[in-house]
């Protein structure tokens, strides 16, 4: 339990009565007000920082295939919409990470790092899908650069 994070949920009263001989003790009502208090633990904070942190990771790799794929096929359309889309949603990831910033390390340390896409993103937003080699160029490197900070 506590390797899960659940101790609260099975403290030693808990158990204490459920291992009782104590027949005016209805362990159904124990057992379910357990597993409320369990489930609440596993959807607390940490649990919405990590997945947070999994839509990050998703989000910037899907931006990286964009970017790989608009620099291997200029001319396609749908590229450059996949990239101007994964642009915009940039401030939805940074209002995401912004939530766990001050309770979450490394909500933290991936804000920091995704703060640097800043710039190169919105220079690809204002364009409306019409932006320039420069400006992938520029988005390119700076995907990069912050997917090494987390690739080892």
């Amino acid at each position: 339990a506590s390797k899960l994070g659940l101790q609260s949920a099975f403290d030693e009263t808990l158990i204490t009565k459920l291992t009782s001989n104590d027949t005016t003790i209805n362990k159904s009502i124990l057992l379910t007000r357990a597993f409320v208090q369990a489930e609440d633990n596993l959807h607390s904070e940490d649990r919405a920082a990590l997945a947070t942190l999994i839509t990050t990771g998703g989000w910037l790799e899907g931006l990286h295939i964009a970017l790989s794929g608009i620099n291997t096929k200029p001319a396609e359309g749908y590229i450059n919409k996949m990239v101007w889309e994964h642009a915009f949603v940039y401030s939805n990831v940074v209002k995401m990470l912004e939530v766990f910033n001050d309770k979450n390390q490394d909500c933290a340390d991936v804000l920091k790092a995704v703060n640097q896409l800043k710039a190169p993103i919105n220079d690809v937003i204002y364009s409306k899908g019409t932006f320039t080699p420069e400006m992938v160029a520029k988005l390119t490197a700076a995907v990069e650069e912050v997917r090494k900070t987390f690739i080892n």
